[in-house]
C-alpha cells in the first residue's frame, strides 16, 4: 500500500506539473510544491529497501541491492532519453490545449513519467508479494505503544553494532550531499561558464547522465556476476547566458575548464565512484542490522539521505 501510495503522489505531482502554465505568476511556487510531492512519493522507497533485506540471504545481499541499483540507474537512463528523442521540441511546441498543456523538450519527460506511474502500480499490485503476509512478526501494528517497546527491547537484546551504525548514516549523508551539490551546482555552473542557453544545458545534461547511467549499470553488474560485495525564460525573450561581469567580480578573471574535460570527471563521479560506495554501503549496513526486522533502520537510513536532500540544495546554493 506505501508503494502504490507513493506512485499515485508522484501521478499527481506531474498532473501538476504539467499544469504549470495556468498560473499568471508565482509558478515557481506550484514548481517547488511538485518538487515536494516527487520527494514524498520517492520515500516509498524505505519499503523496497527492508523488502529487499527480507526476501535476500546475507550471501547475495550485495546482489540484491545491486539490482535494486539497476532498477533506480535505468531511470536515470530513461530520463535524459526521453530528453534526447524530444530535444528538438523547442519550447513551447506543441500546444496541445491553449494556455494549458503543451509539449515541449520541458514537459516531454513528464509525460513520459506520468504513464508509467500506472506501469509501476500494476508491477506493484501484481507481483510483490508481502513477506509479512507469508511470515507474521510482532511489527504487525508497530505504531501501538507496547509492540514498539517490546520492539526496542528487542533490538537491545541483541547488541547491535551501534557506532558502525552510526557511520553509515554518516556515510550515506555524505554521499547523497556530494549527488545533491552537483545536480544544484552544475547546470548553472555550465550556462554561467560556457555561455549555454537552456535546451543546450538540457542536450548536455540529458547526455551526460545518459553516460552516468551507462557506466553505473555496467559497476552494478559487476557486483552481481563478479560477486564484488563478497569481499525557463518565455520564447520571445533573450534568454541571458553566460558570465556577467557586473554580477561576478570574478568574470574576467577566471579560467574556464574545458566542457569536456568537466563533464568527462562528472560522468566518472556519477557513474563509477557513487554506485559502487552505494552499492557497497547499503550491504554493510544491511549485514550489520543482521537479521531483525529492518523496516524502520533502513528508514532511518533513508532520513539520513532525504536530510541530505533537504539542506544539500541550500549548502550548496
Amino acid at each position: 500500500m506505501p508503494l502504490i501510495l507513493g506512485r499515485l503522489i508522484a501521478f499527481v505531482a506531474c498532473c501538476l506539473y504539467l499544469c504549470v502554465e495556468l498560473l499568471p505568476k508565482g509558478r515557481r511556487y506550484l514548481m517547488l510544491f511538485c518538487y515536494f510531492l516527487f520527494g514524498t512519493a520517492t520515500s516509498s522507497a524505505t519499503v523496497l529497501r527492508a523488502y529487499l533485506a527480507a526476501v535476500s540471504t546475507a550471501q547475495d545481499r550485495a546482489m540484491a541491492y545491486s539490482a535494486f541499483t539497476i532498477a533506480n540507474v535505468l531511470s536515470t537512463v530513461v530520463g535524459p532519453v526521453c530528453q534526447l528523442i524530444f530535444a528538438s521540441i523547442r519550447y513551447p511546441g506543441f500546444v496541445i490545449i491553449e494556455g494549458f498543456l503543451k509539449f515541449h523538450i520541458y514537459s516531454a519527460p513528464i509525460w513520459v513519467a506520468t504513464f508509467t506511474n500506472f506501469i509501476s502500480i500494476a508491477i506493484i499490485h501484481f507481483w510483490l508479494k508481502d513477506v509479512h503476509s507469508i511470515k507474521t512478526t510482532g511489527m504487525d501494528n508497530f505504531f501501538n505503544l507496547e509492540n514498539l517497546k517490546a520492539w526496542i527491547k528487542r533490538v537491545h537484546s541483541m547488541n547491535l553494532n551501534w557506532p558502525l551504525i552510526v557511520v553509515c548514516w554518516m556515510e550515506k549523508t555524505l554521499i547523497t550531499l556530494s549527488v545533491v551539490t552537483l545536480y544544484v551546482v552544475v547546470s548553472p555552473f555550465m550556462m554561467i561558464a560556457y555561455g549555454w542557453d537552456g535546451q543546450k544545458t538540457v542536450h548536455a545534461n540529458s547526455l551526460c547522465m545518459g553516460v552516468v547511467g551507462v557506466l553505473a549499470i555496467i559497476i552494478a553488474v559487476a557486483f552481481i556476476f563478479f560477486r564484488i560485495g563478497n569481499s525557463n525564460s518565455p520564447s520571445s525573450e533573450t534568454m541571458r547566458t553566460g558570465c556577467d561581469p557586473q554580477r561576478y567580480t570574478w568574470c574576467d578573471t577566471a579560467y574556464g575548464t574545458s566542457p569536456i574535460i568537466f563533464l568527462s570527471v562528472i560522468c566518472m563521479v556519477m557513474g563509477i565512484v557513487v554506485p559502487m560506495s552505494a552499492i557497497s554501503l547499503d550491504t554493510i549496513y544491511s549485514k550489520v542490522l543482521s537479521k531483525i526486522d529492518q523496516n524502520v533502520l533502513q528508514g532511518a537510513m533513508v532520513v539520513a539521505e532525504d536530510a541530505s536532500f533537504i539542506f544539500g540544495p541550500l549548502y550548496a546554493a
